[in-house]
């Protein structure tokens, strides 16, 4: 395994996205700007780093080794895409495990995620008063937004500290901090014994689930196979 440096100095949309995934399954939340700079940045410094130095052996290791594991997941990534669980399989697991499939309460909220406490309270401060122009007011503050609906028991402890008796609805938290960023929630909905269908989208949760679980043994498979290869 080689490295060569990135003659490209200009960052892709296609880069940003790909970064803004992986940031995003690390709970961090960064502005589209600050990405890019970021990977500018970066790729200055490696490409310093390249014309002054010989990369040393047990760097290009763990690099090789953060490449190796990332290309065996994908590999059984793809034979697990194969895989065909019928819907008997599927629907006698949502049958058998009803309770994994109910929840007591659940949180329909929209989470407002700022770079900086004096947005988030100027947000949450205009925003109490008038709900309806939330979304507005987020792009004013420059805030990125999503809206969830989850387990109440799956909320983050602050959030739940934070939340008014459960019976109420329709209003927003003061300004919350996680890790590099501000996050102000939208408490809108609140269900309570919600029973979630049997639908597209829990088929997929339960073919997800039961492929993972014997995840191992898919890996031990696919070994065995490639060792009889030989």
């Amino acid at each position: 395994m080689e490295l060569e440096k990135e003659t490209n100095s200009t960052v892709s949309d296609f880069e940003i996205d790909i970064m803004q995934k992986l940031l995003e399954s690390q709970h961090v939340t960064m502005r589209i700007d600050d990405i890019k700079a970021m990977i500018t940045d970066d790729r200055a410094l490696a490409n310093a780093y390249l014309d002054a130095y010989q990369v040393d052996k047990e760097t290009m290791s763990e690099i090789r080794f953060i490449v190796e594991k990332k290309l065996s997941e994908l590999y059984v990534q793809k034979y697990e895409k194969s895989l065909v669980l019928n819907d008997d399989t599927l629907r006698s697991y949502y049958i058998d495990h009803n309770d994994e499939f109910s929840h007591k309460i659940m949180v329909n909220a929209e989470f407002f995620n700022f770079s900086d406490f004096n947005s988030a309270y100027r947000f949450y401060a205009q925003g109490k008063t008038d709900l309806d122009k939330l979304e507005v007011l987020a792009q004013e503050n420059n805030a990125t937004f999503k809206t969830y609906e989850v387990n109440v028991q799956n909320l983050n402890d602050a959030i739940k500290w934070a939340m008014k008796p459960i019976e109420e609805e329709n209003y927003l938290l003061p300004p919350l901090f996680f890790t590099n960023h501000f996050t102000v929630v939208y408490i809108k909905k609140i269900r309570t014994n919600v029973q979630l269908p049997y639908d597209e989208k829990m088929k997929k949760r339960i073919r997800e689930f039961l492929i993972k679980k014997n995840r191992n043994n898919i890996r031990i498979k696919l070994l065995k196979k490639l060792d009889h290869e030989k």
